[in-house]
């Protein structure tokens, strides 16, 4: 095998320098036949007779994310000598060679955060690979961190009302409509990234349901208005999501369907793009956009407002701490807000502060305080 990555020197804001390595993380199917045949059954699913691997009753994307995590680990085992095509799971994974895993994580750059999360996906597929070895020394690392973390989180000073993001939704739109000479295709793509901040702040989803939200599928229009709306099997919490969006959006649903979306459709046909999609959000080239996509839609255009980035996940933070402060006794209703099973995990999640009707009251109240900000 060979060396997989390059390392270079790159300016810290103070001025000296830091690595960054190119790593990329090796594909299972890039991984020496032994590890291969490990995840075969580690994901091997169980039946009456005989239990399943421990990786068959993880969720896709915990599985996606974990295996990403654990390709970038056996990248750097080959740069370092650790790893050899005849190599099985766990051989040269020791106390010793995990701290060089973190100081090579940490010397790249990576907070603490980012840190346990490697830790945690190492230990993870450890678990399901090797399940006869002894992980616990990764697992005290990767609490370690998680403390650390805790103890250097900028979260809480990144929580904005959620009128403010909507008002930064509703600004871009404004901007998309009224600049004088802005091309089409700008105009477009301003007026859905005021569309998504809007939304997303009116009826904080997770990203990867708000990624693909089909329309007349998951955005469906009522009498009252537009709703959002997922099966069982689309959520996290596999329990259906049902939840309606505050009519003074309406208008602006509309308009993006019947103009500015219309427009990047076209641009589709334009570039060679010819296969129909009935996805909401589009990219400039008129193809649905990721999840990475809308990821840095939303921290450019939360960045370039406010300051500092509100990811997409930070707008559930910032909704219900904000229900909490204003209006606390109905934020149980962050339960459905949120697609929580149970208030407990709102308010320990979510709280750094019943029903259908206590959202609807929430997102009034957004709109009212957005518009006494305006007056």
């Amino acid at each position: 095998m060979s060396e997989s990555a390059t390392t270079t020197l790159v300016p810290t804001l103070d001025g000296s320098k830091r690595k960054r390595c190119d790593l990329r993380s090796l594909k299972p199917e890039q991984w020496p036949a032994a590890f291969q045949t490990a995840l075969s059954e580690a994901c091997r699913a169980g039946k009456p007779s005989a239990p399943g691997g421990l990786a068959a009753s993880w969720r896709s994307a915990s599985l996606r994310m974990r295996l990403n995590g654990f390709g970038l680990h056996l990248s750097w085992q080959i740069r370092v000598g650790l790893l050899k095509a005849d190599s099985g799971p766990g051989d040269g994974v020791t106390p010793d060679s995990v701290d060089a895993w973190i100081d090579y994580l940490l010397q790249s750059g990576n907070g603490y955060t980012t840190v346990a999360t490697r830790l945690d996906q190492l230990f993870s597929m450890l678990r399901a690979l090797a399940p006869t070895g002894d992980w616990t020394f990764i697992l005290a690392a990767h609490d370690w961190f998680v403390d650390k973390a805790k103890g250097h989180s900028t979260k809480l000073a990144r929580i904005v009302h959620p009128a403010d993001l909507y008002q930064l939704g509703c600004e871009l739109r404004q901007e998309a409509q009224t600049t004088d000479g802005m091309p089409p295709r700008l105009s477009a793509v301003t007026y859905r990234d005021g569309l998504m901040i809007s939304m997303l702040a009116a009826a904080p989803i997770r990203r990867g349901n708000f990624t693909v939200i089909e329309i007349g599928q998951h955005l469906v229009r009522r009498e009252e208005g537009y709703w959002l709306g997922f099966e069982s099997s689309e959520t996290k919490g596999k329990r259906p999501s049902r939840k309606p969006l505050p009519p003074d959006l309406s208008p602006a649903i509309e308009q993006y369907l019947n103009f500015h979306r219309r427009h990047l459709c076209e641009r589709a046909e334009l570039l060679g793009h010819h296969a129909m999609t009935t996805r909401l959000w589009l990219s400039d080239e008129g193809t649905p956009l990721s999840e990475g996509g809308i990821y840095q839609i939303i921290v450019h255009r939360t960045k370039a407002r406010f300051g500092f980035v509100v990811n997409p996940h930070l707008f559930r933070h910032c909704a219900q701490t904000a229900w909490a402060i204003d209006d606390p006794a109905t934020s149980q209703g962050g339960k459905v807000l949120l697609d929580h099973g149970s208030f407990r995990t709102t308010t320990e999640s979510y709280e750094l502060g019943t029903g259908l009707a206590d959202v609807e009251r929430f997102q009034q109240k957004l709109i009212a305080r957005r518009d006494r900000g305006l007056s």
